[in-house]
């Protein structure tokens, strides 16, 4: 999903979501309603509006939303955007302390990812499993994620995801030797 990016453009979208959240919100229930002919269109708009709900603080309604439309599109299978969805309901769980749940989650969005061969998704699942592992201090499960991460970057040829991947790894090797 296009993310809310820095600067102008994202004071603009922010100020668009402000105007239009009620809206939006009752475009979400039609969705996960009337709309289940369309799931994908459901979970791109919950992943669309994670970085807006975020921003906003409002992170209760953005995980309600992001679980609301995995559980209504929960018969469509295993699409790229369901795995999306898992990994934008993952920032939301995490804020609020739930790593075991957050852990969950990127490992369904990692399992869909790979069912439907996308690459890059899998690398997103990844990375942000070792960032949630970092911060329960799980070490060794961080740098295994992290190193697959990177591994997975590397193939693809992306080198922010692979400075990235790096970089928390980098965390890690200072844990590592805090302990």
């Amino acid at each position: 999903a296009d993310g809310v990016g820095w600067g102008r453009p994202a004071a603009h979208r922010l100020t668009l979501f402000d105007a239009e959240e009620e809206n939006l919100r009752i475009a979400l229930d039609w969705w996960a309603g009337e709309g289940k002919r369309q799931p994908e269109r459901l979970l791109r708009l919950v992943c669309a509006l994670e970085p807006c709900w975020f921003a906003r603080g409002r992170f209760a309604a953005g995980e309600a939303a992001c679980l609301g439309a995995i559980a209504a599109t929960a018969e469509a299978g295993d699409t790229p955007e369901r795995g999306d969805a898992h990994v934008c309901a993952s920032t939301f769980v995490r804020s609020r302390g739930d790593h075991a749940g957050a852990g969950r989650l990127l490992t369904e969005a990692g399992r869909i990812y790979a069912a439907v061969g996308d690459a890059d998704g899998a690398a997103e699942a990844l990375i942000e499993r070792g960032y949630v592992a970092l911060r329960v201090r799980d070490l060794p499960g961080a740098r295994g994620f992290l190193q697959e991460a990177l591994r997975l970057f590397h193939t693809l040829g992306d080198a922010l995801g692979a400075a990235s991947a790096r970089s928390l790894l980098g965390l890690v090797a200072l844990g590592e030797e805090q302990t």
